[in-house]
Order: C-alpha cells, then sequence, then structure tokens
C-alpha cells in the first residue's frame, strides 16, 4: 500500500508507504493521501490526524520525476482549470481536525508542501526541508503560496528562488517547525502532542483552527464576526457543557464530540 491509514484512540494515522524511493509521491500515492486524508477528515472517531513517511531516510523527497518525466500525472490545460471534483491540497489546507506531521530525513518539492499543510510539525536533527524544483526547470506550485505564508518573504523567496535545502535548526529558526529531536524521538512526541489534544473538546479545537484559518482569508473585523458565530454555536454544544460541568465538579471531563 502506497499509504497506510490506521486509526488508534481518537488518532488517525497517514504514513506515505514508498521507502525504497523515499517515499517519492506517484500517481497512485498521491491519490491515496488525498482519499486517506478526506476519510479521516470526514470520520467522527478520529479527532487528530498524525502523518509521517516510512522509514528512516525520508518524509518524502517529492514527487517521482522518473514517472513525471514519463508523463504520469502531467494534467491537460483543460484539467487545471476544471471545477474541483475530489479532495485536493485545498481541501487539505482548510480541513479543520488538526493534522500533526512527524518528519524524518528529506521532506523535498511535494513532501515539503505536505508538511506546510499541518499545523504542527515535529522534526528530527536529520531532517532537510527544500522546494528543488527550479533546479529541473520547473516552478513550485502550491509551495509557493504557503511558505510566504508560514514566513518571512525574503527567507520564503530564498529557499523557492536558489532551490536550495535548509536544515532541521533552520527550520526551527525560521518558524517552520515546532521543535527538533533526536530521530527516534520524533513520532513518540509528535503522538504525544496527539494525544493532548485529544484531551480537548472536539468541536472546540475545531473551531478554533477554522477561526485561526479565517484570519488568513478574511479582513479582521469580518473574521472577528465570523469567530463570535463560531464560538456561539459551539456553546450549545454538550461538550462545552461537559466542561463547565467538570470544572465546576474539579474533575477530568469525558467529551463526546457531541
Amino acid at each position: 500500500m502506497p499509504v497506510i491509514i490506521e486509526k488508534k484512540d481518537r488518532i488517525g494515522y497517514l504514513t506515505l508507504n514508498r521507502p525504497e524511493v523515499l517515499n517519492a509521491l506517484d500517481k497512485e500515492l498521491m491519490e491515496q493521501l488525498w482519499q486517506g486524508w478526506a476519510e479521516l477528515g470526514d470520520d467522527p472517531d478520529v479527532w487528530v490526524v498524525l502523518i509521517t513517511g516510512a522509514g528512516e531516510k525520508a518524509f518524502s523527497v517529492g514527487r517521482d520525476l522518473k514517472k513525471l518525466q514519463e508523463g504520469e500525472g502531467t494534467p491537460r490545460m483543460s484539467q487545471i482549470f476544471e471545477p474541483l471534483k475530489q479532495f485536493t491540497p485545498d481541501h487539505a489546507a482548510k480541513m479543520f481536525k488538526p493534522v500533526i506531521a512527524a518528519i524524518k530525513g528529506y521532506a523535498l518539492g511535494w513532501g515539503f508542501t505536505i508538511v506546510l499543510l499541518a499545523d504542527i510539525r515535529i522534526a528530527a536533527e536529520d531532517a532537510s526541508f527544500g522546494f528543488p524544483e527550479v533546479k529541473v526547470g520547473m516552478p513550485t506550485a502550491v509551495g509557493s503560496l504557503l511558505l510566504p505564508q508560514n514566513i518571512p518573504w525574503c527567507r520564503a523567496m530564498d529557499i523557492l528562488l536558489t532551490g536550495e535545502q535548509i536544515n532541521a535548526e533552520e527550520a526551527y529558526r525560521c518558524g517552520l517547525v515546532n521543535r527538533v529531536l533526536p530521530k527516534p524521538e520524533v513520532f513518540p512526541y509528535a503522538e504525544n502532542v496527539a494525544q493532548k489534544i485529544c484531551q480537548n473538546g472536539p468541536l472546540a479545537v475545531k473551531a478554533t483552527k477554522r477561526i485561526a484559518r479565517m484570519s488568513l482569508e478574511m479582513p479582521f473585523e469580518s473574521a472577528r464576526q465570523g469567530a463570535e458565530m463560531i464560538r456561539y454555536i459551539v456553546r450549545q454544544n454538550e461538550d462545552a457543557k461537559e466542561g463547565l460541568r467538570a470544572f465546576v465538579e474539579r474533575r477530568k471531563p469525558t467529551y463526546k464530540g457531541e
């Protein structure tokens, strides 16, 4: 299976699974990735998604250039401008469940883009990040949209236009990753973060991420009004009532996502 999908204790796991080619993304893997992302996004029993790459050498080196050179996955111009009919990176960016990335080794090209689609990013000391597309005569598309949202314009342009890689410590200094750890600690730490999030009210968590994304897409006053409406709606649900009861009764709340 190019992508392994697992569910355990409210956490959905997506594992890119082509370690023999450093988890390079061919057409089949990309389709399964977006399908799995959508499946976990729609599953009410999954409250957090954790994505990683199989093996020790790479999260993903990006598109499988050998297959791309052979013509696999090259869209016709008419396809580019068709209305979106399936789950895409745009949908992934707007999924309101938290997404955590555990990154070992290379995260390049589309691999780096997938990292940028995650909300929380935990990197191994050997991780490296970059968009090398310009080195083979191609522009970076989605990555060019996401990277300037994450770091200052001049730093983003340096990475995008030179095609050079940055190491984990530089990524941390830029604010691209939350933490840099020894490789054996990366996945357990990311899983622990997911478990902490799962202790909170899932509807409140989703609403918080949704409000945060509104700040990127709307003028402040429009976003504030939308945020107040979302907060009002969430306060009416059973989880919010349970959270208040548990606080008054000095006990741990039992959330159900209702």
